[in-house]
């Protein structure tokens, strides 16, 4: 009766799916985009044509054509999509497959999958930006991942940049395996053994995952292998036992890879020979959700054999008394790269942050990013070794998922670099209360507020507590939290995150001494909306500015270089060049404009090249 039940169940899950429409291009007008897939109107209105063609096909009569333009507008490139309800599919590893070839110089193709959520934040994005499609031959690609559970909808399809073509066929969307849902381990703290275990197991982890060119090492899903091996690497009770688990941890997808206590030095592991060398070439890091115009990328280059000498492998300790050694370059041949082992599958999970082996595998993946492509360690003179024991021991207490998004912001605030945020899908729309705060000797206090303004409150009032929380202590603890490299940016951040509403209440309490009636207090309760900036309605500024060019005295100039656009600055330019003086407001993220705006301060020929 079991084996009907779970039989019934998984008939009724495939009965559910919802299959790709017309996956080989089989039905439609020659000519017209094919039925059941759609052509984004800016990418059509960008010149990018998709249609059925019946010439140059891999199977069947007809496939796909995407056409390109030349010199396309940044940001822009051919796009054939198609989406899907994920019912049937979630708790499910699946793959998408497409036949495609590429043809015209400087022209490339990437097949992507995406996986969204119901409230639209995306749960998973590949878009093959390391490993960008030019073949004019026909060859089968893949993508694989798992869908979890909270997935409502899919989307797939195939990109095209550049001004040549890209022909595509016989797509598939097929489920490989069953996800098996994961128990979450409750939180706990580690011991000092285990700290080093994970420790030895994170540092080992960034160096073969982005410098080992093994084709297994490639082909690993390395969130799986992040928290299976932080469950694994957490066990053993001496020394002895961690070195023979890292190198069993490891051993199938990097077989030439070795761990060894730093005393013992073993020979090196012979490389197998063949007639070709492949390793790491780095342009930042590029990860699987990289967006399609993403300018870093990881991949793997080959060259003959014999064309540079092979690097020796590179060796760090990755624990008190242990080494690693790990190759940097590999022989390949034809099948793949040396020696050849049989593909291990992964271990199929559906994981949350509520799990204490997702949250310190996480914390693995991230201090690794940072550790290996953050360029800035020389600037900040951040500890950065220091901050991985401080992020595991947090992650494995972290009683669940809002505590563990500020293990993970309090990771990246250790950088001090105002680029550095820490998201999450859970934090909900950004509310703003209808006024300005900002720190006015040493007191938080409301500095404007909306020409609706909501009564009770005005200008000049001290902020005593937000929403029950004393502000010196609620300032404290969003300081932990904020990354930057000055006093004026943290203090910025900090101003704009004390402001924010309850996304659930969408309201905000304030305790407030009236500048009024100072040494009084009382309560004001707002409404909260979402923030507007760079409107033409300077109200919607965090704080009152002047129009964008704006002549405050005779010959005195006002630029705003976050708002002014080309054609502005182009037309200011001859009255700027006789002007007495000139404010450049440079708040917020200035573009070309503001480029432009230092050409003009400089000996030197300033050249803005799009990326």
């Amino acid at each position: 009766m079991h084996l009907v039940i779970v039989a019934l169940s998984l008939a009724a899950a495939a009965l559910a799916q919802v299959k790709p429409t017309n996956p080989g291009f089989e039905v439609g007008e020659l000519g017209q985009v094919p039925p059941g897939w759609f052509v984004p109107q800016m990418v059509s209105q960008a010149g990018f044509a998709v249609k059925l063609v019946d010439q140059g096909c891999r199977s069947g009569a007809r496939c796909a054509m995407l056409t390109g333009v030349v010199n396309h507008p940044l940001n822009i490139f051919g796009n054939i999509v198609q989406t899907l309800p994920a019912t049937g599919y979630t708790l499910r590893r699946v793959r998408l497959r497409s036949a495609i070839r590429v043809k015209g110089e400087q022209t490339r193709a990437q097949m992507w999958l995406r996986l969204d959520r119901a409230d639209n934040t995306m749960a998973f994005l590949e878009n093959m930006s390391g490993r960008p499609i030019t073949s004019p031959e026909w060859n089968t690609y893949d993508i694989e991942t798992d869908v979890p559970e909270d997935v409502s909808r899919i989307g797939f399809g195939v990109m095209l940049f550049g001004g040549g073509n890209a022909w595509v066929d016989d797509v598939s969307l097929d489920i490989l395996d069953e996800i098996k849902k994961d128990i979450a381990e409750p939180a706990r703290p580690l011991t000092e053994r285990g700290l080093t275990n994970l420790t030895a197991f994170a540092r080992l982890y960034g160096y073969v995952r982005f410098f080992h060119p093994s084709d297994q090492a490639a082909r690993t899903d390395w969130d799986t292998f992040a928290i299976e091996g932080v469950r694994s690497a957490e066990e053993p009770a001496s020394d002895t036992e961690l070195a023979a688990r890292l190198q069993g941890l490891f051993q199938p997808i990097a077989p030439t890879v070795q761990v060894f206590p730093s005393g013992k030095r073993p020979e090196p592991a012979a490389l197998v020979k063949g007639p070709q060398i492949i390793r790491y070439k780095h342009n930042g890091v590029g990860l699987p959700s990289s967006t399609p115009y993403q300018i870093y990328k990881s991949e793997r280059e080959k060259k003959p054999a014999g064309a540079e000498p092979i690097p020796p492998a590179f060796e760090a300790e990755v624990a008190p008394g242990f080494t690693a050694r790990v190759p940097l370059a590999l022989y390949a041949d034809s099948n793949g790269t040396l020696p050849h082992t049989p593909r291990q599958p992964p271990p199929l999970y559906n994981r949350s942050a509520e799990d204490r082996g997702t949250r310190l595998g996480a914390v693995v993946i991230a201090w690794n990013v940072f550790q290996h492509f953050y360029p800035y360690f020389d600037v900040v003179k951040t500890d950065w070794r220091a901050e991985l024991p401080k992020a595991l021991r947090a992650a494995a207490t972290d009683p669940g998922i809002d505590e563990f998004h500020k293990t993970l912001q309090r990771l990246v605030a250790a950088l001090k670099d105002g680029h550095g945020r820490g998201g999450s899908p859970r934090s909900g729309p950004v509310l703003q209360a209808p006024l300005t705060l900002d720190w006015i000797e040493e007191q938080f206090t409301v500095t404007r507020v909306q020409s609706d303004k909501p009564e009770g409150i005005a200008p000049g009032d001290r902020v005593l507590s937000i929403d029950g929380k004393p502000v010196d202590k609620a300032a404290a603890e969003a300081r932990a939290l904020i990354s930057g490299a000055t006093e004026q940016w943290i203090r910025y951040r900090m101003a704009a995150e004390l402001a924010r509403c309850n996304p659930d209440t969408k309201r905000i309490t304030l305790e407030v001494e009236p500048f009024a009636r100072l040494g009084t207090s009382k309560a004001v309760n707002l409404t909260c909306a979402p923030p507007k900036y760079k409107d033409k309605d300077k109200e919607t500024y965090p704080e009152p500015r002047p129009d964008r060019i704006a002549e405050l005295e005779p010959g005195i100039f006002y630029v705003d270089l976050d708002r002014v656009n080309e054609a502005d600055w182009k037309a200011v330019t001859p009255r700027l060049e006789k002007a007495k003086g000139i404010i450049f407001d440079m708040r917020g993220y200035p573009g070309r404009p503001g480029i432009l705006a230092l050409g003009h301060g400089v000996a030197e020929k300033i050249i803005v090249e799009p990326v």
